[in-house]
């Protein structure tokens, strides 16, 4: 259920938030060492809130074309 439904997202647990810092450290340095994958790992990771965030965006990029717009996609996956 979507918070639109009445039910707030769920709560992520320490190792899951943990896990995500891990990964956008992980990109910062990265971008330190490969500043060509900035705008890349920008967009992917670093402009996320979260896992499912980053994947809903990837996922939506990938899905998109000229009559199913990538916003709307990452807003159903937002949604699920």
């Amino acid at each position: 259920m979507s918070e639109q439904d009445g039910q707030s997202a769920p709560v992520p647990s320490t190792a899951e938030v943990a896990l995500w810092c891990e990964l956008q450290g992980a990109a910062r340095e990265v971008i330190r060492r490969e500043g060509g994958l900035k705008r890349f790992l920008n967009e992917t990771i670093l402009e996320r809130k979260n896992f499912a965030d980053a994947l809903g965006f990837l996922l939506a990029g990938k899905l998109a074309d000229d009559t199913i717009d990538a916003s709307a996609l990452r807003t159903d996956f937002a949604d699920v």
